[in-house]
């Protein structure tokens, strides 16, 4: 739900978070963007057919504001209208894939082995009545260069809706070591209709080269953590 905050913290561990070099701020803009108008303009494409301009396509944006529009129109340019809508048809909404196609988005496919791995996880605590905040720390290690990636955490409840947060990594993970912070206040709220059931929660913990989850080239699973807290009365 919308409602529930689940929010990840990457950093290089030991090190300032570096500021995003421009091509990256763009690639970001180029993911968000498509993010919020991809399946729009996939709709218009394919109940209009034939779209004859990237300012025409683009103009299907305009509910989601004047930067949304903007955006688009820009990265439409870098390619024409007619690639444009094909990678949009081909994409299945996967706006790290389409903008890695465009060139916005660096692609460096690791082909070793092993790529990364965990080193450190915990959740503290492990046990605790609603109303507990849990926290989540885990350590991996990037032993190849990537291009752009994506970090992916679900909470799974012991019934009802799974929790998740995704996170982009626009620039690709540098070899290193990496820690990502989560926390996850678990307490009812009925006017937003959160409920936490008491039980095992499941958690999952995906750090990807691309978009997790897709079939798309330059998509791996990198590393992958599960990992349990429980609820109680």
């Amino acid at each position: 739900p919308e409602n529930v905050e689940l929010v990840p913290f990457l950093e290089p561990q030991n090190k300032l978070v570096r500021k995003a070099e421009p091509n990256f701020e763009l690639c970001s803009l180029c993911v968000q963007t498509l993010n919020q108008i991809m399946n729009t303009l996939l709709q218009i494409i394919l109940q209009s057919g034939v779209i004859g301009s990237c300012a025409a396509l683009c103009s299907y944006a305009s509910p989601y504001g004047q930067l949304a529009v903007t955006a688009c129109n820009l990265v439409c340019d870098v390619v024409g209208i007619e690639e444009f809508v094909k990678l949009i048809k081909a994409a299945d909404l996967n706006s790290v894939w389409m903008c890695q196609e465009i060139k916005i988005c660096p692609v460096h496919d690791c082909e070793a082995t092993t790529c990364a791995k965990f080193v450190d996880t915990s959740i503290i605590p492990q046990n605790g009545p609603k109303g507990t905040t849990f926290s989540f720390d885990q350590v991996f290690q990037i032993l190849e260069q990537t291009g752009t990636g994506t970090i992916e955490f679900q909470v799974a409840p012991p019934q009802g809706q799974i929790l998740g947060a995704e996170q982009l990594v626009a620039e690709g993970f540098a070899p290193g070591t990496y820690e990502i912070r989560f926390s996850l206040r678990v307490e009812d709220n009925p006017e937003k209709k959160i409920h936490f059931p008491t039980g095992v929660y499941k958690t999952q913990t995906a750090v990807c080269q691309g978009l997790c989850g897709s079939h798309h080239s330059h998509t791996r699973t990198l590393a992958l953590y599960n990992g349990n807290f429980t609820v109680t009365a």
